[in-house]
């Protein structure tokens, strides 16, 4: 269900602040100032696409800041997907900065200090923000933080798929199934780190073909994790490469390909335990929709990773 708020029945002298308070609830911290001469206006809507925070943004004229002072590391560990959808966007990120017009999009870690100005050449500015766990999107993608704060081009090619794809999932949303989802949330998730290292590291992506087979192998990890048969067997398999090349390809990881997907599962099973509305759920049924066919192994890798046993976790 859609959550819409805006700043229309708020006194004019107020308005900013409140927009401001809107914006913190909604998103990491961040400073609005208004760039207009006359009252300022903003109004959010919001919708949950599985692990995905989807929030349309429309406002006048104004800067907004994530400064370094606005940043908890403990709480925020957080990625922004920006779409320009109406208006030009401005995006400062250290030494570089994107222009965003319709339909063009960036990405911005927000553990990374930025600065949006939506500028004056539109009195009306609207963004598409997506934000989602830093580690969900950055699993799939080599040294993310240096793709940050570049303008993605959403007209031709892939980034004209991916911004069909994004405009038809926000647009459609309430009609789709809570179940269904989160099967959507992973393909938006595969189709922008995809769109974002094409765009941005074309030759390297010839070059350095192991980085790009890597993300291929992720991306179907992540699509096949509930797959009780999902092993280094069948994705080898299914993308026609040798059980050793795929172990070659993790070496440079921090977990070989198996406890990557041991853990991918552990955290799957970790969140729908501190879900309340899992709370019909047995601990099993869980372990077992996430791909694991063992409840004794379940427990242990469980009590490994946490610390504490899955049932003590959820209680």
């Amino acid at each position: 269900m859609s959550d819409f708020v805006s700043t229309d029945k708020v006194s004019v002298r107020h308005r900013l602040s409140y927009w401001n308070d809107l914006v913190c609830h909604a998103f990491p911290r961040v400073e609005v100032t208004s760039l207009l001469d006359g009252p300022f206006f903003g109004s959010i809507s919001t919708e949950q696409v599985a692990f995905i925070k989807v929030a349309e943004v429309a406002t006048g004229p104004s800067i907004v800041r994530r400064s370094k002072a606005l940043i908890d590391p403990e709480s925020e560990d957080y990625v922004k997907v920006i779409y320009q959808l109406q208006g030009e966007t401005i995006v400062y990120r250290e030494d570089r900065t994107a222009f965003l017009r319709r339909s063009d999009w960036v990405f911005l870690d927000c553990m990374q200090t930025y600065t949006l100005e939506h500028t004056p050449a539109s009195f009306n500015n609207v963004v598409l923000v997506l934000q989602l766990p830093r580690q969900i999107f950055c699993a799939r993608l080599p040294n993310p933080e240096t793709l940050t704060g570049y303008t993605i081009n959403g007209n031709v090619g892939l980034g004209r798929v991916t911004y069909d794809f994004v405009r038809s999932l926000r647009r459609d949303v309430a009609q789709i199934e809570p179940q269904t989802r989160g099967q959507l949330a992973e393909t938006l998730v595969d189709l922008l780190a995809t769109n974002l290292r094409d765009s941005l590291c074309p030759a390297r992506a010839t070059a350095h073909n192991q980085t790009v087979r890597l993300l291929e192998v992720k991306s179907f990890i992540h699509r096949h994790l509930a797959d009780p048969d999902l092993s280094v067997f069948m994705i080898a398999k299914a993308l026609n490469i040798s059980k050793s090349y795929l172990y070659l390809l993790f070496q440079g990881e921090n977990a070989t390909i198996d406890r990557y997907i041991w853990d991918l599962r552990l955290e799957k099973c970790r969140a729908d335990l501190a879900n309340p509305l899992n709370g019909h759920r047995t601990i099993t049924d869980i372990a077992f929709a996430w791909g694991f066919n063992n409840s004794a192994h379940f427990s242990r890798l469980f009590k490994e990773r946490y610390g504490v046993s899955a049932r003590a976790y959820r209680h």
